[in-house]
């Protein structure tokens, strides 16, 4: 379990500048200070020298303790995320936020403020009343104080739960849906109103859909006002349902990003009157029952979604996907964004694959065995499902490991560096560049060069951070089709165990429909061995549309299923070549133009390598021979007639090192000779063993 974020009181004066630490979005202290730019303090020592140089006059020392203890507090122990409650004058009003860095900083002009020393706040737009919280907490003395893991804290974390400036848009949302159930607004005399009011929503925002329908149901009037992610996308929708529905609830911030339904998912054919009836109750059910927690409303819930489930045309396990963003939308308190778990790679940590590969037939049952199970790893870690579903939580705050080794955190040139990709930094961000503006990029070169560690760090660096749920893997082979990269009819069985066939999206068309849904975030998809399938065939009529400048709606074509489809512009390919198989085609024309190409070689006697090598205790002597000897053995197949330069040998063998280094060096380089390279030089020369060989025992000195 990660440690939970703590609470701090932080008192403006006597409540006199609350307003401006809101307004300006921190929180300051005196204490004598503000001559002093103490945003570099590093102890609780230092902090006390410099409150006693600056308040010579002070001759109590349990008060310079104490304002010491408070002023090292505020710069030393504060952490990113922790809470901080603040009283207005009197105390009477409260406003409450979260620390958005570790750092405190200086400022050098006020307008005449005090306070010069201060760290970063992000407010939390609801206001609190001084009877909301235990008194005692306005009790406690002192500038800064901890308020520790008490009754106090407890009461604090319950009052607010759920609300964090990110969330301001919940409370709007939750009274809409309120609003549409108290107002009978599935009956037949509000048809035409609610028709209306879709209609109007979605004018309201010019780049959303504004095809007009007859449509009365509840799940096109959530996507009418929620086409878009930005908050200040839906403000003019806000104010329409503020007035139609007569909302007392404040207007959403319109800084937020919420999760949208997109507009080309919504119901366009006309509803018979059961299925119109099964939108409402799914959201009078989504209202009055938790299904993860109420055992006897379970039942009710299930049966609500597997009626509204059964109602749409889109492949079951896509229409579960959007099903769980209208639920999400209705109230986050209680339902998960299924999306967001497959960013945080959740799927495998908790089984929830039944949306993604569309094997279980009660999706019902399915969706509230993942409310379940998500529920218990939200609470395991002291979180709620709003917690989870936010897209600032992290695996780490969830209390689980990095995926495949990446940690959600952000990632850049500098840490491709330090991973080890023996590029220089000025040739990495060639790389990277080339890669962003193409959109297209190959890593080609011989065996052993590392081009599939390099392709991950590569993608992880184009989105900005280890983000392994936004990034694909996919190896091609002779035998991969369109039906598993684009679409086409696969078998499955019915709810009556007789085998079928159903339309399925392959895996580009799962990629582009998430980066659909997250304009803002990059996706990458790595095809490894890249040259092994009939590109051709595999890429079929989208191989016009993953050009660079054919991206976008502007160029689409219509799939099997009759829907048009374009590639999103936030979608990147990343392939992998290994020149040296002689079984593969060459790479057609065509094909060739959409990409650029970048070749790896060898980095053998190279200083990047030479010195990764150092840095893992290598010594001297065995860097020298893996240089001297493996470039060597490179410069004679390079000379060979039969190979060339693209097949010589990746100083990726060589990488394999134990932490902490090795017992037994010269065992080492004699095992990744005799075990990894023989095989491949028997390979090459498979007409000639005796020079194999020969080479071998070169580079193991015997010859």
């Amino acid at each position: 379990m990660t440690e939970e974020p703590r609470l701090w009181l932080v008192r403006a004066l006597n409540g006199e500048w609350t307003d401006d630490f809101v307004e300006n979005g921190y929180v300051g202290i005196g204490y004598n200070l503000d001559a002093v730019d103490m945003s570099n303090v590093k102890t609780s020592d230092e902090v006390r020298e410099i409150y006693a140089q600056e308040n010579p006059g002070n001759t109590n020392e349990q008060s310079n303790r104490n304002r010491s203890s408070q002023i090292a507090a505020f710069h030393l122990e504060v952490k990113k995320d922790d809470f901080v409650v603040t009283p207005g004058v009197g105390g009477k009003i409260i406003r409450y936020g979260r620390f958005s860095s570790d750092d405190t900083y200086y400022v050098e002009d006020t307008d005449g403020l005090p306070c010069r020393n201060r760290r970063r706040v992000d407010w939390a737009p609801r206001i609190l009343s001084g009877d909301d919280l235990p008194p005692t907490i306005l009790t406690i003395q002192g500038t800064v104080r901890q308020i520790r893991n008490d009754a106090n804290k407890a009461a604090f974390l319950e009052l607010i739960r759920g609300y964090r400036p990110e969330d301001s848009w919940v409370p709007f949302h939750l009274e809409v849906g309120r609003k549409l159930i108290e107002g009978e607004w599935w009956s037949e005399e509000k048809r035409q109103e609610l028709v209306d009011l879709i209609q109007r929503l979605r004018e309201a925002d010019p780049e959303g859909t504004t095809e007009s329908n007859e449509t009365y149901d509840p799940f096109n009037f959530y996507q009418a006002f929620c086409q878009r992610q930005s908050g200040q996308d839906r403000t003019e929708c806000f104010e329409i349902l503020r007035n139609e529905l007569a909302l007392d609830t404040e207007l959403p911030d319109g800084s937020t990003k919420v999760w949208s339904i997109n507009s080309d998912y919504r119901v366009r054919e006309s509803l018979d009157f059961d299925q119109l009836d099964a939108f409402w109750k799914m959201l009078r059910a989504a209202f009055s029952t938790d299904p993860a927690k109420d055992d006897s409303c379970r039942k009710e819930f299930i049966d609500a979604y597997n009626r509204v489930h059964s109602t749409y045309a889109v492949r079951p396990n896509r229409w579960a996907r959007i099903l769980s963003t209208w639920l999400y939308l209705i109230d986050p308190r209680k339902f998960v964004y299924t999306h967001r778990f497959e960013q945080l790679g959740l799927l495998d940590d908790l089984g929830l694959d039944y949306w993604a590969s569309g094997t279980d037939g009660d999706y019902g049952a399915g969706y509230v065995r993942a409310l379940a199970r998500a529920k218990e790893l939200a609470t395991q870690a002291g979180l709620t499902l709003l917690d989870v579903n936010r897209e600032s939580t992290t695996r780490e705050m969830l209390g689980l490991g990095a995926i495949n080794g990446g940690t959600g955190d952000d990632y850049g040139v500098d840490d491709m560096v330090n991973d080890g990709l023996f590029f220089e930094r000025d040739e990495l961000e060639r790389i990277l560049d080339r890669f962003r503006d193409k959109r297209n990029l190959i890593l080609q070169g011989p065996p052993g060069v590392g081009k599939t560690f390099v392709s991950k760090r590569l993608a992880y660096a184009l989105m900005g951070k280890r983000a392994d749920g936004r990034v694909v893997n996919v190896q091609f082979h002779q035998s991969y089709s369109y039906e598993e990269f684009v679409q086409g009819y696969r078998p499955t069985t019915n709810d009556r165990d007789e085998l079928t066939f159903e339309l399925q999206d392959g895996t580009f068309l799962r990629l582009c429909e998430k980066a659909v849904e997250n304009p803002d975030d990059r996706y990458v998809m790595i095809i490894d061995e890249i040259n092994r399938g009939n590109l051709s065939r595999v890429f079929g009529e989208l191989l016009s549309l993953i050009e660079g400048d054919k991206r976008g709606d502007g160029f689409s074509v219509e799939l099997l299923g009759g829907q048009r489809f374009s590639v999103p512009e936030n979608v990147y390919l990343l392939g992998t070549m290994n020149l040296a198989d002689r079984s593969l085609a060459g790479m057609d024309y065509a094909m060739r133009r959409r990409f650029a190409f970048v070749t790896l070689k060898p980095q053998f006697g190279e200083s990047v390598f030479e010195d990764w090598l150092r840095d893992r205790d290598v010594p001297e002597a065995m860097i020298e021979r893996i240089n001297d000897r493996m470039s060597a053995l490179n410069g004679v197949i390079a000379s060979d007639a039969s190979l060339g330069r693209n097949f010589a040998v990746g100083h990726s063998y060589f990488c394999d090192i134990a932490d902490g280094g090795e017992d037994d060096w010269d065992r080492w380089y004699r095992e990744i000779v005799e075990t990894e390279i023989r095989p491949l030089l028997e390979e090459y020369w498979f007409d000639d063993l005796g020079k194999a060989d020969g080479e071998v025992g070169k580079l193991l000195g015997e010859q």
